[in-house]
């Protein structure tokens, strides 16, 4: 019972850390290095979480799904907020 309960907490661990990723992610261009590096990072995480705590690979799926889930809701949080401020569109018309 106890080590259900301490792979929930990784699995949720494991999906907020990536909500934060899944927003950097948003927020920068599509498939520029900022872009490829918000998705490497934690899967390069992941894999070093499982070779530390010696997961078997069953948990570790279970933490790639927690990874991707963790991505899509983060980039669908950061989505919502990509609306420029106004100090962007008065810069953006001087500048142009």
């Amino acid at each position: 019972m106890t080590s259900v309960l301490v792979y929930t907490a990784l699995v949720g661990a494991v999906a907020v850390v990536n909500v934060a990723y899944g927003r950097l992610r948003a927020a920068s261009p599509p498939r520029s290095h900022a872009w490829f590096g918000c998705l490497a990072a934690p899967v390069a995480l992941l894999i070093a979480l499982r070779v530390l705590l010696g997961l078997s690979w069953t948990v570790w799926a279970v933490l790639a799904a927690a990874t991707v889930a963790g991505h899509w809701l983060g980039r669908r949080w950061g989505a919502r907020e990509r609306t420029p401020s106004p100090a962007r569109w008065r810069l953006a018309v001087y500048a142009g």
